[in-house]
């Protein structure tokens, strides 16, 4: 009963569209674009589930935005990401690896939207301007 939503551009864009018409898949999967900011928020706000398979990345704004608008988050375990989510974070998944995204698909799907408020608040508190002012505060005075 879900819709996936691809967002943004890329150069496999061809290939997978091959793919979702070879499997007859044009009900189930959208390859949406590059969106705009509002169209982002709205697509955040009509989705359950935020599936992030970056190979790579610096500072992903996306997984703050797709928290706040209440999308439970999966994530490939790159970069910053284990520090922005935590390190315990228990839909971190490999890169490359479908096993991984399909078993985090899984449980998340089960897993109550409930259960991931407290976690969630505490990352966006640590990332509004509050929060990263304190931080750069403990830094400047371990120095």
């Amino acid at each position: 009963d879900y819709q996936l939503f691809v967002v943004g551009e890329g150069q496999l864009k061809e290939d997978i569209q091959k793919q979702i018409d070879n499997l007859n898949l044009k009900e189930a999967i959208t390859l949406a674009g590059k969106k705009s900011r509002q169209e982002l928020v709205s697509l955040y706000n009509q989705s359950e589930i935020f599936i992030m398979t970056s190979l790579w990345e610096g500072f992903p704004k996306v997984l703050l935005e797709a928290i706040a608008c209440g999308c439970k988050v999966i994530s490939t375990e790159v970069d910053s990401i284990p520090n922005i989510l935590g390190k315990d974070y228990k839909y971190l998944i490999k890169p490359m690896s479908e096993k991984d995204v399909y078993n985090a698909f899984s449980r998340v799907v089960l897993d109550n939207k409930q259960s991931f408020v407290e976690q969630y608040n505490d990352i966006l508190k640590k990332y509004n301007w509050e929060g990263i002012k304190e931080d750069m505060k403990q830094i400047y005075l371990k120095s």
